[in-house]
């Protein structure tokens, strides 16, 4: 069964998220509640894993190739561009 989760990021570099690692579908980033949101499409009958995130500022380096550009997220004077 296909279901759309979210998950709250931290303003890091790189961090892992715990979803369903096959059928995992980044759809969505914003903010909600001044927390920054990832929201993905999952399989729900797939096992857990541990999904790459990377938040890259404006000017840095994004940190490899073969990641996803999901969308960017305004927050307050930065912008995080989010990968997976």
């Amino acid at each position: 069964m296909r279901t759309v989760w979210k998950f709250e990021l931290q303003r890091e570099r790189h961090q892992k998220i715990q979803a369903p690692s096959v059928g995992f579908n980044a759809i969505h980033v914003g903010t909600q509640d001044g927390t920054l949101q990832l929201w993905a499409d999952v399989e729900t009958e797939e096992g857990i894993g541990a999904i790459d995130v990377w938040l890259v500022g404006t000017g840095h380096e994004v940190p490899h190739a073969g990641i996803e550009y999901v969308g960017s997220i305004m927050d307050n004077f930065f912008v995080w561009h989010v990968y997976v």
